[in-house]
């Protein structure tokens, strides 16, 4: 990846750990329109089995270090130092795999005007926000919480699962605007860290591409890299 790229992509990476999703807008800054087909760059996008070897070792590191300790008599301070590390293995391997399952589509399409926001992905549910009624939408259900909005330039969608799960995405478009960054957060009670994937995606004309589209009633143009029939 080009210097030019890895800046604005660290930044909004940055920026999607550390906010919650508070103080969201109806509205984006002024030439802000993520609308149109995009395609996933799997070259400029996370590796997610390096990610998660990265952090599996670092835990093995964190449990070798507590070991050491204990046999010498520092169990508890050290504990301490690495604020009480009790990860496991197997959770942060569900979170990645939870992760990759809702960041991945290979396809998006985004429709956006001043009412609405619809982000239609394939092989996954679409993400929704109206925004006509002037404020950033919070609806809440038996199924969890979801909250959508605006931060400045970046679109931001959190959804509230039961059972502690959350899902935050943050999308950043380019300043060309031919490139398009989401960055996928979940949050886990099992987990100390929230886990984030990076996904860059291009934009693209699919019907030159070569790509099946169609129009649907409920999901607008909808486009899947399977053969045309």
């Amino acid at each position: 990846m080009t210097t030019r790229l890895l800046l604005p992509i660290a930044l909004a990476c940055l920026t999607a750990c550390a906010s919650g999703g508070g103080g969201l807008s109806a509205t984006p800054h002024a030439g802000v329109n993520l609308a149109g087909d995009w395609s996933l760059d799997y070259g400029r996008s996370d590796n997610l089995q390096q990610r998660v070897n990265v952090l599996l070792r670092e835990l093995r590191e964190q449990a070798e270090r507590r070991a050491r300790a204990d046999m010498d008599g520092r169990g508890p301070v050290l504990a301490a130092s690495v604020g009480g590390v009790s990860d496991r293995g197997e959770a942060i391997i569900a979170l990645a795999r939870m992760a990759d399952k809702v960041s991945g589509s290979p396809l998006l399409n985004i429709e956006q005007d001043s009412e609405r926001l619809r982000i239609h992905r394939e092989n996954d549910f679409t993400l929704r926000c109206d925004t006509g009624s002037g404020s950033a939408p919070l609806r809440r259900d038996m199924l969890g919480a979801e909250r959508c909005g605006w931060d400045g330039h970046q679109y931001v969608h959190s959804i509230q699962l039961p059972e502690g799960l959350s899902i935050h995405y943050r999308f950043t478009l380019g300043p060309a605007g031919d490139w398009l960054h989401v960055a996928t957060s979940l949050s886990s009670r099992q987990v100390s860290a929230p886990f984030t994937v990076s996904r860059v995606y291009q934009r693209f004309d699919p019907e030159a591409a070569g790509y099946h589209c169609e129009q649907t009633i409920t999901r607008g143009k909808v486009c899947t890299t399977a053969a045309s029939p």
